[in-house]
């Protein structure tokens, strides 16, 4: 499993944000996207992230989220918020193909064999992230087979 370690300074996003249950996400989430599209959300935020945060009041839910970069200076829009992602270091692992199977996949891998086996790095806070490249690049969009998507997990050095 390839990957490589980047700093990135905190950045703000505006979401669409919804809760999910762990053991349904999977395929209630895609729904999701296909939702804040159809709802004409689309229009205030493209999805140049998904978020999972960890819903500290429930467990086994999370709070996803369909984000885009923002100003801080740009004004609040009716049923979206919001969320500053604070300076961490991830370990950002590349996907090459469709969405979601691809993303799925890989995020099965990091849990289930990465963490397990990971003796360098530890997960550093309670989110992770989904990068999506801009859909203009690939002839067949999210279903491309050379689509580039990224999962960024917070992490930091094992003393």
């Amino acid at each position: 499993m390839n990957y490589r370690i980047e700093k990135k300074s905190a950045f703000t996003v505006l979401a669409n944000s919804k809760i999910f249950n762990s053991a349904t996400a999977q395929k209630e989430i895609p729904q999701f996207w296909t939702d804040h599209f159809q709802s004409g959300k689309g229009e205030y935020i493209n999805g140049t992230f998904g978020i999972c945060l960890d819903n500290q009041k429930e467990k086994n839910t999370f709070k996803y989220m369909i984000a885009d970069f923002v100003e801080k200076e740009r004004k609040a829009v009716e049923g979206l918020e919001f969320f500053t992602i604070p300076e961490r270091t991830y370990a950002i692992f590349t996907c090459i193909g469709p969405v979601p199977e691809t993303l799925q996949k890989m995020t099965n891998c990091i849990f289930s064999e990465w963490m397990k086996t990971q003796t360098e790095f530890k997960i550093d806070d309670k989110f992770t992230i989904e990068w999506y490249d801009h859909l203009e690049k690939y002839e067949k969009g999210l279903s491309d087979e050379n689509y580039k998507s990224e999962i960024w997990i917070p992490v930091q050095s094992v003393p």
